[in-house]
């Protein structure tokens, strides 16, 4: 499945489930960013309702824009995954700013 998440709604919006993985050009245009701009974090969760795994593509500058547009859901996500892993710092806020995307299963870049 591909997931926008754009900050200003806190939802994801379903674009489409197709045949194959998504093409950078249309990652850059979603999260809107130059070409060379785009971050991708892999991210894995469990907890005991739901298994979350796939690609989070944000913007590689955006903790450096003004103003920081905090996008809440990509940054739980982000959040979840990295207390997963056992790798969430104590007192270290960790957020994603912007527009993401999240890739899932044959829509992942390979």
């Amino acid at each position: 499945m591909i997931y926008i998440i754009p900050y200003e709604t806190r939802k994801m919006d379903v674009i489409q489930d197709r045949a194959g993985p998504v093409f950078m050009a249309e990652l850059q245009k979603w999260v809107g960013v130059e070409p060379g701009h785009l971050e991708m974090l892999l991210i894995y969760y469990r907890d005991e309702h739901l298994t979350v795994k796939g690609q989070l593509w944000v913007d590689e500058d955006g903790k450096l824009r003004q103003p920081a547009n905090v996008n809440y859901i990509a940054s739980e996500l982000l959040r979840r995954s990295l207390e997963t892993a056992g790798l969430l710092e104590l007192g270290r806020p960790e957020y994603i700013v912007g527009n993401a995307v999240f890739l899932t299963n044959r829509n992942e870049v390979t």
